[in-house]
């Protein structure tokens, strides 16, 4: 791995004597389950708020930044701490902000994201973030192995649209003709979530990184419809709509889905 450290468990479950803390997001359905049981003490966070209840009074340190990590690092400088960080945290840290703000070109990214890198760069003793930022890029590119499921669930968000459960999924990659060619199998994942009843409507759109264009998987369904209202462009007789500059599902997709969709 790029920073040297092995794959943490992932915990799927606490139980109410456990006391956590919540990082990246505020809404419920993205939380893991028994949230609601157990003692949340802290919440850190970049999004507009989810609708999370408490049961008490905690922390929370919500900035409207390009990553939650950039917080993370504000939160260490203030207590003095910035010396401690181990390298390898450095590293995830500083991976975490390139990552979410796709090297700093995101229109998410703040003047304060920009100097968390600067630091965090220090901190990992990385004297080249665009080398660094590609083989990143380059790591989160190998679909090799990924199911047409995992790939669209690989980083999905629900949303409720005007009364409609929408899963938003996108997938950044360094390599989109790897995606292109699973058009048709990626149509029939969204066609069998649909089936299942959970949502209303699957929208997948695919970010190329390093081209800082999007594209949105065409289905020839009322999708389509409200792409073309809401971008200014033609779905009919393509596979993928070619969105350049749209690469922020936060700042650039969101807020026209929400426009649009009636």
């Amino acid at each position: 791995m790029l920073t040297g450290l092995d794959t943490p468990e992932v915990v799927r479950k606490v139980s109410d004597s456990d006391e956590i803390y919540l990082l990246d997001t505020t809404n419920p359905d993205e939380m893991i389950e028994g949230y609601e049981n157990a003692t949340i003490l802290s919440i850190i966070d970049h999004h507009k708020l989810g609708g999370l209840r408490t049961s008490s009074p905690l922390d929370a340190n919500i900035r409207a930044y390009g990553c939650s990590a950039t917080i993370l690092y504000e939160i260490i400088e203030s207590e003095g701490n910035l010396d401690n960080i181990p390298v390898e945290i450095g590293l995830l840290m500083l991976s975490s902000i390139i990552s979410d703000t796709l090297n700093l070109k995101s229109p998410t990214t703040t003047e304060q994201d920009k100097r968390a890198v600067k630091m965090l760069a220090e901190v990992g003793k990385i004297y080249d973030i665009d080398s660094f930022s590609e083989s990143l890029f380059e790591a989160k590119s190998d679909i090799t192995g990924i199911s047409d499921g995992d790939l669209l669930q690989y980083d999905a968000k629900e949303y409720e649209f005007a009364g409609k459960r929408v899963l938003l999924a996108v997938f950044e990659t360094a390599r989109p003709k790897n995606v292109f060619e699973r058009f048709d199998s990626l149509r029939k994942e969204i066609e069998k979530l649909l089936s299942d009843g959970k949502y209303d409507n699957v929208i997948f759109f695919l970010i190329d990184i390093l081209g800082e264009t999007g594209y949105y998987l065409v289905q020839e369904s009322v999708v389509d419809r409200w792409i073309e209202d809401g971008f200014n462009v033609k779905t009919k007789g393509v596979d993928f709509v070619e969105l350049e500059g749209v690469v922020s599902r936060k700042k650039q997709i969101v807020p026209v889905m929400e426009k649009v969709i009636k």
